[in-house]
């Protein structure tokens, strides 16, 4: 029997009778059900259904990791939500009779419009938005050359970065005052209010003069 064999990272034969094949390969031992399932996901995941749970299923990757699932139509779309791993595919794995029940209840949620795994990602998506100061979102713009149809010349981030640097010694041992955005750079993104913003810019108004277009930075 053919099948994918996680530590040599290729599809192989595997050899043996009874409960135990090993790979012609590297000699690891899997199990027969184990060979079986994975044999028959080659390519992706294959996926076996509960013929008694409706939408309550096993999905089976080529490389033997299972995990359990569940499967429904809602408002025309086809929701599938992982429920946990299969005992011996990993850590905080659960037994068929807990995600049996877990799909039951993740099925009710559903259906009455409450999705948990939606709602844990929006929380993680707030929290992040959450920690985000004004310096780290403007180097993460900066660093961010992969949404960009060229990269920023070293010129262009060098003068970013600058607008948020406080007051200090350059490593010419030149003192510079602090960035245009200094005073506000370890604020949060979601603290930034528009007062802030309008003072800020009255600042730099009055520093550099009326015309933005005069301003060097």
């Amino acid at each position: 029997m053919r099948a994918y064999c996680p530590a040599c990272a290729v599809e192989v034969e595997y050899e043996g009778q009874g409960t135990n094949a090993h790979c012609s390969v590297c000699g690891r031992t899997r199990s027969a059900a184990d060979l079986f399932l994975a044999s028959r996901a080659r390519a992706g995941y294959t996926m076996f259904w509960c013929p008694t749970t409706p939408g309550f299923g096993v999905r089976v990757t080529h490389d033997g990791f299972r995990s359990w699932v569940l499967e429904r139509r809602l408002n025309g779309k086809t929701v599938r939500r992982t429920l946990g791993c299969v005992s011996g595919s990993g850590r905080n794995a659960i037994s068929a009779d807990t995600a049996r029940a877990l799909a039951v209840q993740r099925s009710g949620e559903l259906v009455q419009g409450k999705d948990i795994v939606t709602e844990q990602r929006t929380a993680a998506k707030l929290e992040k938005i959450a920690n985000l100061t004004v310096a780290k979102a403007l180097r993460e713009y900066v660093d961010d050359d992969a949404s960009r149809e060229h990269p920023l010349k070293e010129r262009t981030r060098r003068d970013y970065l600058d607008m948020i640097e406080p007051e200090g010694v350059s490593a010419s041992g030149r003192r510079h005052g602090p960035g245009e955005l200094a005073s506000i750079a370890d604020k949060r993104l979601d603290k930034l209010t528009g007062v802030e913003i309008k003072a800020l810019y009255a600042s730099l108004q009055e520093k550099r003069g009326v015309d933005p277009l005069s301003w060097t930075v």
